[in-house]
């Protein structure tokens, strides 16, 4: 006589876990298990080399970004164009700024705003409702038209647009202190922003539109 055993998996432990957005809460249902680094094969990093590269080229890239897309939902990118001086210099001026007394931190608090800009302290923002405080700072600025990577004129931004902008520059007037504080982030935004003009091209060809089909909705981004 034969007897067979089956082995029932258990499912990983969860827990519910409520965000906030801005159509009210979301919920989504998170393991118990201890986090860890992700693999590339579960997150893939794409190579973003060939950005610039012939039509052929970009086209391969494009077809790489929409698989990603919609078989994993998110990626890593590599060869962004972003030099590393860049980088460390918006690491090393918000260390500078995050490490400062909180009395100069203050200078430059959100509570001043009227559209979020500035710094965040510690434990003033929870994403769950549910949950505790996030335990983080943060600082914060809207786009302006006079640092635009591509040269804006601030007196010809259309008035449909004007409305949008949430510009207030006691941010940098509060930070003058710290030197090329300024400087430093708004260079690094701008080689953001101007990446991310690049990758909006890229999900227009992954979508099989023309590269500029996006163009005219990030002329002034944050609208």
């Amino acid at each position: 006589m034969t007897t067979t055993t089956e082995t029932i998996a258990t499912a990983p432990e969860t827990y519910r876990l409520e965000l906030l957005s801005a159509y009210g809460p979301v919920y989504r249902d998170v393991l118990r298990t201890p986090a860890r680094d992700c693999t590339s094969s579960e997150v893939p990093v794409i190579d973003l080399a060939y950005i610039s590269g012939t039509e052929e080229q970009r086209k391969a890239l494009a077809a790489t970004i929409r698989d990603a897309s919609e078989n994993t939902g998110f990626f890593y990118i590599k060869n962004h164009g972003i030099p590393k001086d860049t980088i460390n210099g918006a690491f090393k001026q918000a260390q500078a700024f995050f490490t400062q007394p909180e009395e100069l931190k203050e200078r430059v608090s959100t509570a001043k705003s009227k559209f979020f800009n500035g710094w965040t302290r510690k434990h003033a923002i929870k994403i769950s409702p549910t949950d505790k405080p996030d335990n983080r700072e943060g600082f914060s600025f809207r786009y302006d038209p006079r640092h635009d990577p591509e040269t804006k004129d601030p007196a010809a931004v259309p008035k449909d647009v004007q409305k949008w902008l949430k510009v207030e520059d006691f941010v940098w007037d509060e930070t003058a202190h710290l030197p090329s504080f300024k400087q430093d982030m708004v260079t690094y935004w701008q080689e953001c922003i101007t990446l991310a003009r690049r990758m909006i091209r890229m999900f227009a060809l992954a979508l099989d539109v023309p590269e500029d089909y996006f163009d005219s909705v990030v002329t002034y981004p944050g609208r």
